[in-house]
């Protein structure tokens, strides 16, 4: 049996384990990433019927790269305060 309800809210599963998720679980009808830590922004929300189809489709396209990390990942402390 194939799960279609995954609850993932909270955690730090990051975007790769996602993605595996959704490619192999095709019967996943709902996701919940909201809070998940190791998620970027804008990824972390419950999915539910077609927008779980949405999100498959639009991680499928996105190439596996250290540069999908979220906003706050890729800015140093000195940075995102103007202290240089």
């Amino acid at each position: 049996m194939r799960p279609r309800i995954l609850n993932l809210c909270g955690s730090s599963v990051s975007l790769e384990p996602v993605k595996a998720v959704l490619m192999k679980c095709p019967n996943l009808h709902s996701i919940n990433l909201q809070s998940c830590r190791g998620l970027p922004r804008g990824v972390k929300r419950l999915y539910t019927g077609s927008a779980v189809n949405n999100l498959r489709q639009g991680l499928q396209d996105k190439p596996k790269t250290e540069s999908n990390e979220s906003e706050t990942d890729q800015l140093s402390p000195e940075h995102a305060s103007g202290n240089t």
